[in-house]
């Protein structure tokens, strides 16, 4: 039996079902992988302190996902390099939950774990949110190994698990499980991300030498046009004559080489709502809230009435007298410091990463010398967070500050791409508590950073960059529609069907703003969706040696291979 997620109801239900069969909530599946020495004590069809189902010895099912696991005083110590790694939330499993068998061994429990969940047939679902049909579900299954998957993925696929790999080398390495990445059976993969199962401690450090090692037995069954770059890659990698940043750099070229001439088109929309409760909207957007766009996107086509696709959600923080206010001259700032460079055609990485950063910590300026040429003090200062998304040929960038959040929808998953700057996250970051627990404590929500709140110099936003691979549906919101968990019960009704047709953009927008509305209601709600879709390049490139940059071993900095 599994408990509906709905804590107002919270009833058992037989865990072949959808929906719950008392209020028609959709059922949440918390999958979970669990590691430590205790695991060898449980056997299959175990129900562990009566919540938790072991279906294999090492995946379980938390029959009760209303509930928080059991508190714990503090993280432990098996917990601690997931938690330092938790900005790569992509590919490193967040702890769940710690228990102690009779005899005193560790279980860590792990979600957010590389599962294929079984597929719930579209046609088998109401758009409701709280009405979809029931239908069977058959257990889950691991993804398959990166090495499972190698012959028969394409070249951009091959080339980005590649660069994830590298660029996970350092931080595992500084927390004491890069031996992790040496393990074909931990490395998974869901699309084109590369996902962990488990970590893997080890006490003396790997060398990179031996990834160049890895890599070679992949090499024969790489594609034909990928060959003649990664044959003297990898050489020069088992020679230990490059650094993992220069490896790193040199696959993000590669994968900008493979990607820079495919056709990609994007739609977008944004939509901002007072909601039923409050007396004005602080939020603010852009574009304007209404707006429908749809471009094609590619670098070299660049110009002033096309710029790259751009979406912002601004959340003016609640009790703050002027959030309105800060919201809109947060937007206003930003596109001020953008949306020149945007439009130009030759924008490195590094160049459009400091860009975004720098345009946040503009608006904070501005914000700040607002607050203190109106001689506002402590909680008269406005405020907002910020959420922003833009895509540059192939590269998708987010940058966030503060608690509004984005998310990527794929057919058979919803991930959260930001991590909430508030005391609950940044308590297990620093592994002073899991995140399950960490929510529990006082003020958990309190945000430590927000645009207008404290000078620049003090202020650190996050930007991640994606390679744009696949298909990508893009969700950035303010908490109004996150709160309660929404987004995590609605987007397999609400959002799935919106990646075959991006012409209902528009439609599933407003869709997002009434359910935000009927099932939080408790702040303003604003929402931006931006859904992406390319065709492969009709010529391919080859990738040879020459191609992308060559690296320096001494220096992560790149120079261009001379000839004759």
């Amino acid at each position: 039996m599994i408990n509906c997620f709905n804590p107002n109801c919270q009833v058992e239900n037989p865990d072949d079902q959808v929906v719950c069969q008392a209020c028609n909530w959709p059922l949440i599946r918390r999958y979970l992988w669990a590691v430590g020495s205790g695991t060898r004590e449980f056997s299959s069809d175990r129900l562990v302190y009566e919540r938790y189902q072991v279906i294999q010895p090492q995946l379980w099912l938390d029959t009760r996902p209303a509930r928080s696991p059991l508190p714990l005083e503090m993280a432990p110590d098996l917990a601690l390099p997931y938690l330092s790694l938790s900005p790569f939330s992509i590919a490193i499993p967040r702890p769940f939950a710690y228990l102690t068998t009779a005899t005193g061994a560790e279980v860590l429990l792990l979600e957010d774990i590389p599962i294929q969940p079984a597929a719930i047939k579209p046609s088998a679902m109401k758009r409701s949110v709280i009405r979809p049909s029931a239908s069977k579900l058959a257990a889950p299954l691991l993804l398959p190994t990166l090495a499972e998957a190698w012959a028969t993925a394409s070249a951009l696929h091959q080339i980005t698990w590649l660069w994830q790999w590298a660029r996970l080398w350092e931080p595992m390495l500084a927390v004491g499980v890069g031996s992790t990445l040496l393990h074909h059976d931990l490395l998974r993969v869901e699309g084109a991300d590369l996902r962990v199962l488990a970590l893997e401690t080890s006490a003396a450090a790997p060398a990179l030498t031996q990834l160049g090692g890895l890599w070679q037995l992949l090499l024969a069954e790489a594609q034909p046009r990928l060959q003649g770059y990664l044959s003297p890659l990898i050489t020069r990698l088992r020679g230990g004559n490059i650094t993992a940043a220069a490896l790193t750099q040199s696959l993000l070229s590669a994968l900008e080489a493979l990607t820079r001439e495919e056709p990609r088109t994007a739609h977008w929309v944004t939509y901002s709502d007072q909601g039923p409760t409050r007396q004005r909207n602080e939020d603010a957007c852009y574009p304007p809230s209404g707006t429908q766009q749809t471009a094609p996107v590619q670098i070299r086509t660049l110009q002033p009435q096309s710029p790259a696709p751009l979406v912002i959600v601004c959340d003016g923080i609640g009790g703050h007298q002027g959030g309105d206010v800060a919201s809109r001259l947060a937007i206003d700032t930003v596109l001020e410091q953008l949306q020149a460079q945007l439009q130009s055609p030759d924008l490195s990485h590094p160049q459009l990463e400091t860009a975004l950063s720098q345009g946040i910590l503009a608006a904070n300026q501005r914000l700040s010398e607002q607050n203190d040429q109106d001689h506002r003090q402590a909680r008269d200062r406005m405020g907002t967070t910020l959420v922003l998304a833009v895509v540059y040929g192939a590269r998708l960038y987010l940058a966030h500050i503060g608690d509004s959040r984005a998310y990527r929808i794929r057919p058979y998953s919803c991930r959260q791409l930001t991590l909430d700057d508030d005391i609950a996250t940044r308590d297990m970051r620093l592994g002073h508590s899991l995140y399950r627990d960490a929510l529990l404590n006082p003020g958990a929500g309190s945000l430590v950073q927000a645009l207008g709140m404290a000078d620049s110099r003090h202020l650190h936003p996050t930007v991640q960059m994606y390679v744009l691979v696949e298909d990508t549906l893009l969700l950035i919101c303010s908490d109004g529609l996150s709160d309660n968990d929404l987004v995590e019960r609605l987007w397999p009704q609400e959002l799935v069907p919106l990646l075959n047709k991006p012409q209902q953009i528009a439609r599933v927008g407003q869709r997002l703003v009434q359910l935000a509305n009927t099932h939080n209601g408790h702040d303003n709600v604003t929402v931006g969706l931006l859904h992406l879709a390319g065709q492969p390049s009709p010529q391919p490139p080859v990738l040879s040696p020459a191609w992308p940059l060559w690296m320096d071993p001494r220096s992560p900095l790149p120079f261009r291979r001379r000839h004759g």
